[in-house]
């Protein structure tokens, strides 16, 4: 039984992308942003497509849900209701 494993190359790119997005603003915090949600979305479409159990296809397809829910929401020109 497995209980532990060392993480995904995406996992550790958008680790990276965000501790960089964190700790820079300006371009460089764009960048970081930009690769830790590209990141993300890679991750997230490995595990759906070739998770090892349906834990790790679920997991995959929320963080997917997750990310697309934040870009919608960051670039939606819609108004809020008054």
């Amino acid at each position: 039984m497995i209980i532990a494993q060392k993480p995904n190359i995406p996992i550790i790119i958008a680790t990276v992308g965000f501790i960089i997005s964190y700790f820079t603003a300006g371009m460089f915090q764009a960048i970081g942003e930009t690769v830790s949600i590209i990141a993300l979305i890679i991750w997230a479409y490995l595990e759906i497509s070739s998770g090892v159990n349906w834990f790790r296809k679920l997991l995959g397809g929320v963080v997917l849900l997750v990310v697309a829910y934040g870009l919608f929401n960051t670039f939606s020109i819609a108004q809020p209701l008054r």
